[in-house]
């Protein structure tokens, strides 16, 4: 089992890999936040947002949506080591908004034979929310001998990276519905205006 964790989130966090096998890669992680659930779905399920969010991605469109369910185009980029390369890959997405869950799975992908993924955000009693996600990928390809435990590393830091990412933005659009104006249903126009002092 390997692990990566940091009291500042801003450098590492809480990411832990429970399996390992060939090419075979299990991750599980979790980081707190002040952001409300609704906000951090909102992000989640974003999709053509999604690289203004997540540095790692590049682009992202759906490209069919059924209800509570999405397929969606995503490219980016991967780096390991002195490795690097461009990756594609078609995800179907599934909402389950009501109990906080968003789910992956990857149809096609350049990188990946198969990639599992299960985002859980639950309210906290003190105030905002705790992220948790558990994936399961399987790369294609033959490793060289030596560099799983290389790759080990490298999908722990883009995991940290990834839920720090999700933090961030998650707490920034919290930020920004918690400061809107309130609407009202007698005020005109339906917003609630500050007094007017009158000092003459």
């Amino acid at each position: 089992m390997t692990d990566s964790s940091d009291e500042e989130d801003g450098k590492a966090m809480h990411a832990v890999m429970t399996f390992r096998k060939g090419r075979t890669y299990t991750i599980e992680s979790n980081i707190d936040s002040t952001a409300k659930k609704e906000a951090v779905l909102d992000v989640l399920t974003d999709y053509p947002s999604h690289p203004d969010v997540f540095s790692s991605i590049h682009s992202s469109r759906v490209v069919t949506r059924d209800q509570n369910e999405a397929h969606v185009l995503q490219e980016g980029r991967w780096n390991v080591l002195w490795l690097s390369g461009r990756f594609q890959t078609l995800v179907r997405m599934r909402e389950d908004l009501t109990h906080g869950r968003v789910t992956s799975r990857s149809l096609k992908s350049t990188i990946f034979h198969s990639h599992e993924g299960e985002w859980e955000v639950l309210p906290k009693a003190s105030g905002g929310c705790q992220i948790s996600h558990i994936a399961t990928s399987r790369l294609k390809g033959r490793l060289p001998p030596g560099l799983g435990r290389y790759l080990a590393g490298s999908f722990l830091s883009e995991e940290n990276k990834i839920m720090i990412e999700l933090k961030q933005a998650a707490e920034q659009r919290s930020a920004k519905e918690q400061h809107r104006p309130q609407k009202h249903a007698n005020a005109p126009f339906g917003w609630i205006l500050p007094p007017m002092r009158r000092d003459w």
